[in-house]
């Protein structure tokens, strides 16, 4: 122990006549260490601008009021969020406003307002309690508790509205010190996050363990240094502290000695403007092809067409999702079309929709199941309906005429399954021919993202042209554990740097080239840049990951 150092209790020491305060949390990725001043997030909504209400001839009146200005507040974040990091995670607040939209939330309200002549405020706070309760009780700890979130963030809202006259906005942040903030909260939903000033804010301590919930993965595809599940005390917490969050260890320090608090500072400015282009320059250096996973046509940017190898992952629910009826066949033709001709001569890899789990509409009528992500979705359901599958085939066989597009299906468990796809696909190219319609059968590949898969996987690679590895769900899967949970203990135990996980990546690769089959990553761990030398060194002949990883 250096001299002058002494531990007082756990997480306190006294150094040089400081006190030491240090807090645990979990990192959500390395970025080092930054400092900067404290802002406690419950301290900055007291600072929010708030304008009077208009006048309201009745509660119902208020109500209505309160959801317009919420409704054109979620808009809002979602094209701002569309914009910055790509539609998957812009989908956040698309679910909030279905939430605001559900006739049965609303008429709710509307209910307890004019029957039990409640309040606005109160009656908008009953009908999110008991749907939250319901939630919760339908599956606590699961990707449902993100549900919960959603409805909590659409009530909090309407009572901010109807208590302030506000939403969330970037002007309640006031002008700090040039250091900027570190932001702390117990949690923060993602409406806040969207609203936090980025170019002021140097990372992100939150109470809330809950690292793949919608405001964690929001806050890592904003680049932003985020410690969570630390578990400090607010209440010994003052706007303007000074504080260093060392993301390599997970903590968050506070008072640290002013040497040390500068040092870190200054090396963390240098650092962050130096920062832009380090990603994208150690993935071009690693020789492998890097690709891009889209959501949308909108992500198709000219920046990614110049950039990126190629479209590795183009996920087709766009095509399903927020309508009341199915997508026909030319209006996904003339889609994949489009997107090919954009794309020119470099592949499209577009993936076969994968609805169920958490993706779904009324009209798709999905059963209901007690763990979806285990259930009726991907390719499970298109085999089951082939009617709805035959559509989506013809037009990407027809469509493949206009560049390289390739076909990915997803939650492939076994060889019956791939004979099944080939012989569809035999059968709707022989229709065409009768048609005499152009089209063309691309290469079809797999997604290997169910421990099956990998233990099939020499055989899969003999009756498939190609392999893309969805680390997500092979890491849910191969652990037990399901990567959407808020529980603290389980965000440790869901590690994709698992031997096994590594050891099924890596056996895939291996049977995969015994068959001169191309692997592609295509999850989070693509974009990881800790494992780029290891996927180098075992052959993955391609990434593919989300645009911002790589800007």
């Amino acid at each position: 122990m250096p001299v002058g150092t002494g531990k007082l209790a756990s997480g306190t020491t006294k150094t040089k006549g400081y006190i030491l305060i240090t807090y645990q949390g979990i990192s959500l990725w390395d970025a080092g260490c930054i400092a900067g001043r404290i802002l406690l997030e419950e301290n900055s909504n007291s600072r929010s601008q708030q304008t009077e209400l208009p006048r309201f001839d009745s509660e119902t009146a208020a109500f209505l009021y309160a959801k317009e200005e919420v409704s054109r507040h979620l808009e809002t974040l979602y094209q701002q969020t569309l914009h910055l990091v790509g539609s998957e995670n812009s989908a956040i607040f698309r679910s909030q406003q279905m939430i605001l939209e559900d006739p049965l939330f609303c008429d709710e309200i509307l209910r307890l307002i004019e029957q039990e002549k409640l309040t606005a405020v109160e009656a908008i706070r009953r009908v999110t309690e008991n749907w939250e309760k319901v939630i919760r009780e339908n599956g606590d700890g699961s990707l449902f508790s993100d549900r919960a979130y959603d409805v909590t963030g659409v009530g909090a809202e309407l009572e901010d509205v109807l208590v302030n006259n506000k939403c969330e906005n970037r002007e309640r942040f006031p002008e700090m010190p040039e250091e900027s903030y570190i932001l702390v909260a117990s949690m923060l939903s993602p409406g806040a996050l969207m609203a936090m000033p980025r170019e002021q804010i140097k990372g992100l301590v939150l109470q809330s363990g809950a690292i793949h919930a919608h405001v964690a993965i929001l806050a890592k595809a904003m680049k932003i240094p985020t410690l969570m599940g630390c578990n400090m005390d607010l209440s010994q917490m003052k706007d303007g502290q000074k504080a260093i969050v060392d993301l390599s260890e997970a903590k968050l320090i506070l008072q640290p000695d002013e040497k040390r608090y500068l040092k870190v500072l200054r090396k963390g400015n240098e650092q962050s403007t130096k920062s832009t282009g380090i990603a994208e320059e150690r993935f071009l250096q690693s020789g492998m092809k890097i690709c891009a996973n889209l959501t949308t046509p909108e992500e198709l940017t000219e920046e990614v067409e110049q950039t990126f190898h190629g479209i590795g992952l183009f996920r087709t629910e766009f095509l399903y999702m927020n309508r009341e009826t199915y997508p026909t066949e030319e209006e996904q033709y003339q889609c994949y079309r489009s997107i090919l001709q954009k794309m020119g001569s470099k592949p499209v890899v577009f993936r076969t929709i994968d609805l169920g789990d958490d993706k779904s509409a009324a009209y798709l009528d999905l059963p209901k199941e007690t763990n979806p992500s285990l259930g009726y979705r991907g390719i499970r359901l298109c085999l089951d309906r082939p009617d709805v599958f035959r559509v989506q085939l013809r037009a990407l066989l027809r469509a493949a005429v206009y560049g390289d597009l390739r076909v990915l299906y997803p939650m492939i468990t076994s060889e019956e399954e791939v004979d099944r796809i080939q012989e569809l696909v035999t059968e709707i190219a022989a229709d065409l021919e009768q048609e005499n319609l152009p089209y063309r059968i691309p290469k079809q590949g797999i997604m290997v993202e169910t421990p099956a898969a990998v233990l099939l996987s020499d055989r899969l690679a003999a009756k498939t042209d190609f392999f893309s590895i969805g680390t997500n769900d092979l890491a849910q899967y191969t652990l037990a554990v399901d990567r959407q949970s808020t529980l603290e203990y389980m965000n440790r135990v869901y590690n994709p740097h698992h031997p096994a996980i590594l050891e099924f990546i890596r056996m895939t690769v291996e049977n995969a080239h015994r068959h001169q089959k191309q692997v592609c990553i295509c999850g989070e761990m693509g974009s990881d840049l800790s494992l780029l030398d290891w996927f180098v060194e075992i052959g993955v002949d391609s990434l593919s990951v989300a645009p911002v990883v790589v800007h």
